[in-house]
């Protein structure tokens, strides 16, 4: 399961992936039940990434993030922020984040004819879970 937390921005990304069949948990933190199903989300032994989207809220993304990461450090995060914020990068890697994304994006780092963030997420997800799971186990790359 892919758990994404953000606003209407992440809404394609969802549709998106759950078209190419992966099971998806997309969370709104405005939503009036917002904690108690991201607790949901955390205790699925199904969970294998979490992408974490801060645009507007850098802090409570933060705060996400840590949360993530106490109560499943084994599940890799994929943090999205403003491409202003390299102190909320720096502090989001400190965290525990696997890779962030900056919005808006840096047409230069994305793959050929990929325009925006959840295409590259689209593109790059199984690459991230495969390396993630790899290191995990001790081998490198």
């Amino acid at each position: 399961m892919i758990l994404l937390i953000g606003d209407y921005s992440l809404c394609s990304l969802s549709t998106t992936l759950s078209n190419t069949g992966q099971k998806i948990a997309f969370l709104q933190t405005n939503e009036p039940l917002f904690s108690q199903n991201l607790g949901n989300a955390l205790e699925d032994a199904a969970l294998e990434i979490a992408v974490i989207e801060c645009v507007l809220h850098e802090h409570q993304g933060l705060a996400l993030l840590r949360k993530i990461k106490q109560n499943r450090h084994d599940v890799p995060v994929i943090f999205i922020c403003p491409s202003d914020s390299d102190r909320t990068v720096a502090e989001a890697f400190r965290l525990g984040a696997w890779d962030c994304f900056r919005k808006p994006v840096d047409v230069l780092r994305l793959p050929a004819g990929s325009q925006n963030v959840e295409e590259r997420l689209i593109h790059e997800l199984p690459d991230f879970k495969a390396n993630f799971h790899k290191q995990k186990r001790g081998i490198s790359l």
